[in-house]
């Protein structure tokens, strides 16, 4: 047998010196034998100074490589296309029998969706875990399916008549995060494919009172997932959660606590072996199961905090709904709305204690027009039986002790020219303005959600340390008593409603020929085509007609004092001092902190997406109130965190105005405080956190300067 290795690189010698001498007669035949190659680069630009040079021989070595493969990129997983391909059921799919590995599961108190009923299913990897997490959602292997199918039975009162399944929500958890995807059921009720752009699908059963009842009942697209499973930076899941999964399932081989068979089974891991140590919600249908402010406070957190929280997408409301949240004023109780628009159905406060009928949030639940009802979308129909224990919730409230308004200074329509110089008498006479600066960080009245004083607060309205024409104390106190009058320029909003029946109240950020975009205090961005604009006018001031009307007329006077001497000489001038101005606060304090690692505690800070940290401000002098900061019931804990920005790496020194009672934090690594003086730090947000101690504290402020240390030092904005 004759090898054909031998011709083989007789060829690729012949192919290097034809390569060779190609590449010859090129460098010959491109430049004369007294010319350079043409210039590049630099020598381009400056074709004058360019010295001509004589061609020198060359030896050219041409090496024939191979062409690098291109790396396959990881194909990313895709949803599949039909519900059935997850291998969630065993049997006809109508029938919904979960498959081995699946786990059925329920939960205390469920989300309205306009009467549909709910089967829910969880199928984790072989051989993984879900971590158990006491607060938030737990923590799901890559891999895990969640699946919860929507149907309506033919009679609510006897379900074995038969159902009529509509869609099934599915979240996948990737390398890269949560999706939701979700699929509608084919007529045969053999399959659901995903329908990533939603449907609207007509539904009729017996309702629980006998009477037929109909519905277009809308599935959502994939994008509407977002919505509600988005908390902060997260897409998460909301129901499974310890509080709602403590409760008995009928499994096929009998009932047992949820937590304790996810356990037993092996798919659930670090959950108390005593599920009355974990915590529970009430089931708000459940009489049993709780008072009647704790089975609404439970469906108001299961319907509504995924928005309404410290970290939800409804957050600058200031109502946050979560049933851990203990501030009267925070549930509502006396809390002016911040955008409500025509949601406010003409009331004044979310909740009116004892007055049902006069409370935005129940007008809310009752409302089924765009831009009233909340939640503003999952629902088209009002949930007569929540709405009813929601009345009764709110016609048993107690007015909380500090709440009082019957001594309230109350709302103006106009004033007189003799009611402005009484006014202005009392500001100069009997105004403390010192007490008028604690009165303007209650969180009652609420001033820093629009406003800010050097830099520090929501940024929404105007910054109250930059004049805005006539700063006379006559205006201030129209501007404070009647907003609507005298609106400052570049703060003027506009009413919008659109051809779908939604209302929308902002200040115009951008016009053009196709589109409205405004901003409101709850989102930073709305964008309205002109095409859907079936109404506009002009609009009233965002800051509310009775923003201090349930204030004394003694702490408007003291207000007012505060903000005529705000900025001017002396005690009320903000310090140029790279001082900390914006704060979080750690409120609620878990009940525990007292007993637990400290190091540990702080380290896990970033993971604990269950706790809720609230914006807290300095005074002008740059020191933050410790004592108006919530504590641990019994305890005079308090943890409190700043941030401030490195844009060149060195060391930082870090000036408090003392450090007994404090321990400290650097982006999760323990400091000791005499080490404060230089801190090395990397380019980008830097954050400090402090526990402290008010009993070992005789200051019960804190003050923090942020300075580039004397020793390498880094830049630095506070």
């Amino acid at each position: 047998m004759v090898s054909s290795r031998p011709h083989s690189a007789s060829a690729a010698g012949r192919w290097r010196i034809w390569l060779v001498w190609g590449c010859l007669i090129a460098l010959i035949g491109g430049c004369g034998p007294n010319e350079a190659p043409p210039p590049s680069g630099d020598q381009a630009q400056e074709p004058a100074q360019v010295e001509k040079v004589a061609a020198k021989p060359a030896t050219v070595v041409a090496e024939v490589k191979k062409t690098p493969k291109k790396k396959k990129r990881k194909r990313r997983e895709r949803p599949k296309p039909y519900l059935s391909e997850y291998g969630l059921f065993e049997g006809p799919m109508a029938e919904m029998r979960p498959a081995a590995g699946v786990m059925p599961y329920d939960l205390n108190s469920a989300l309205f969706s306009d009467y549909a009923w709910k089967s829910r299913f969880i199928k984790v990897p072989e051989g993984e875990k879900i971590e158990y997490r006491e607060g938030t959602a737990f923590e799901f292997p890559v891999g895990t399916v969640i699946a919860k199918t929507f149907y309506f039975p033919t009679d609510f009162n006897d379900p074995a008549q038969g159902r009529r399944l509509i869609e099934t929500r599915v979240l996948l958890l990737r390398e890269s995060g949560w999706i939701g995807v979700p699929y509608l059921w084919n007529d045969e009720q053999t399959d659901a494919v995903s329908e990533v752009a939603g449907e609207t699908v007509n539904v009729s059963w017996t309702h629980y009172d006998g009477e037929q009842r109909s519905n277009p009942y809308i599935v959502p697209n994939a994008n509407d997932c977002k919505r509600c499973h988005t908390t902060g930076e997260f897409f998460e899941p909301i129901g499974p959660r310890a509080r709602y999964l403590n409760k008995d399932y009928d499994y096929p081989d009998g009932p047992e606590n949820q937590l304790v068979h996810w356990t037993r089974t092996g798919i659930l891991t670090g959950a108390p072996d005593d599920p009355s140590q974990a915590p529970k919600s009430a089931a708000w249908k459940d009489e049993q199961s709780g008072t009647v402010a704790e089975r609404a406070r439970a469906w108001l957190e299961i319907n509504c905090a995924h928005c309404h929280s410290s970290t939800g997408p409804a957050r600058n409301s200031g109502l946050h709904l979560l049933a851990s949240v203990t501030d009267p004023y925070k549930l509502g109780v006396y809390k002016t709305p911040v955008a409500a628009g025509r949601g406010s159905g003409g009331h004044k406060y979310d909740i009116v204690p004892g007055h049902p009928d006069e409370s935005i949030m129940l007008f809310r639940l009752m409302a089924t027009h765009p831009g009233m009802a909340m939640p503003e979308f999952g629902r088209s129909l009002v949930e007569d039986e929540s709405v009813a224990l929601i009345h009764r919730w709110i016609e048993e409230m107690q007015v909380p002790e500090g709440f009082d308004v019957s001594n309230g200074i109350g709302e103006f329509e106009t004033l007189t020219d003799e009611q402005l110089a009484e006014f202005a008498q009392e500001v100069a006479e009997q105004g403390d303005a010192a007490r008028g600066e604690e009165i303007f960080h209650r969180q009652r009245v609420n001033c820093f959600k629009c406003h800010t004083i050097g830099g520090a607060g929501e940024g929404f309205g105007p910054d109250l340390l930059k004049p805005l024409g006539d700063q006379s104390l006559n205006y201030l106190i129209e501007a404070l008593l009647l907003p609507n009058k005298a609106i400052p320029k570049g703060f003027e909003t506009v009413n919008v409603v659109t051809d779908s029946g939604e209302t929308y109240a902002g200040i115009v950020l951008e016009e053009n020929d196709s589109e409205l975009v405004l901003r409101d205090l709850t989102r930073p961005e709305i964008r309205i085509p002109h095409s859907s604009i079936e109404q506009r006018n002009a609009g009233v001031s965002l800051m509310p007609a009775n923003a201090v009307s349930t204030l004394p007329r003694q702490d408007v006077v003291d207000l007012l004092r505060f903000l005529t001497e705000l900025g001017q000489p002396g005690e009320f001038q903000v310090t140029p001092a790279p001082v900390i101005r914006s704060w979080q606060v750690l409120d609620p304090l878990p009940s525990n902190i007292a007993r637990v690692d400290a190091n540990r505690f702080i380290a896990d800070l970033p993971q604990r997406r269950d706790l809720t940290w609230e914006a807290a401000y300095s005074r002008t002098n740059g020191a933050l109130a410790l004592e108006s900061v919530m504590a641990v019931p019994q305890s005079s804990l308090r943890i409190v965190r700043c941030q401030f920005n490195v844009t060149e790496a060195g060391n930082v020194a870090v000036k408090l105005n003392a450090t007994d009672g404090l321990r400290i934090w650097l982006d999760g690594d323990a400091v000791d405080p005499a080490q404060l003086n230089s801190l090395n730090v990397e380019p980008g947000t830097r954050e400090i956190t402090f526990m402290i101690d008010l009993d070992q504290r005789d200051d019960k402020t804190l003050r923090c300067e942020i300075h580039p240390a004397a020793n390498r030092p880094a830049a630095v904005q506070p």
